[in-house]
């Protein structure tokens, strides 16, 4: 992955390798697996409907991923911490593995 930074000459911005909503995934083939899902759903697909999906191409119309970093097998750890901040106003979206506590400055801090 560095050398791909260093090739573009930007720093790279990514979402969690999971479907909104979802678990997080620790491996490619457990993404893939929720983007199907996610596909099936939204088409009213049956999960036997899927079964064939890597092997004939992904349905027309539906998004797909383009390229997948495998990096191998990721040891489990919980999501990170999502604050928003607008105009000085924070607030938690999601807690995970840094707890954020409101000091009496009214600064973020972890604990």
């Amino acid at each position: 992955m560095s050398q791909i930074i260093e090739a573009l000459g930007c720093p790279v911005i990514t979402t969690s390798a999971n479907v909104s909503g979802q678990p997080s995934c620790y491996t490619v083939e457990e993404f893939e697996k929720q983007k199907q899902l996610q596909q099936a759903s939204k088409q009213g697909l049956t999960l036997s409907d899927i079964g064939n999906w890597f092997s004939q191409g992904w349905p027309e119309g539906s998004e797909e991923m383009l390229v997948a970093l495998d990096g191998g097998v990721i040891p489990p750890v919980p999501p990170s911490t999502v604050v928003k901040v607008i105009e000085g106003k924070w607030e938690v979206l999601r807690e995970g593995r840094k707890r954020v506590i409101k000091s009496q400055s009214d600064r973020v801090m972890e604990s």
